[in-house]
């Protein structure tokens, strides 16, 4: 009984969302095409590029640096087992 109540209750904002999506697509579509030509969108959109592009390119770094710390710890962490 529970279960059916909390599915029906999830399902029908679910439902929703897909409606919207699939009914909205095209003037949503729209709507961002005309906000892209404002100036202040534009400069938005040139700075929220520049985070991703500044992310991406740090990226490999940061993995590199922390598999090199979780490889010092794993080896710490066996030698000190080896030690007692």
């Amino acid at each position: 009984m529970l279960k059916r109540l909390l599915r029906s209750i999830l399902l029908a904002p679910l439902a929703v969302v897909l409606l919207f999506e699939e009914w909205g697509w095209a003037p949503l579509a729209a709507l961002f095409a005309r906000l892209a030509r404002l100036p202040l969108w534009a400069w938005l959109e040139r700075k929220v590029a520049a985070l991703i592009d500044q992310v991406h390119q740090a990226a490999p770094w940061r993995a590199a640096r922390t598999f090199k710390m979780d490889v010092k710890a794993r080896a710490k962490t066996w030698w000190l087992q080896l030690k007692s």
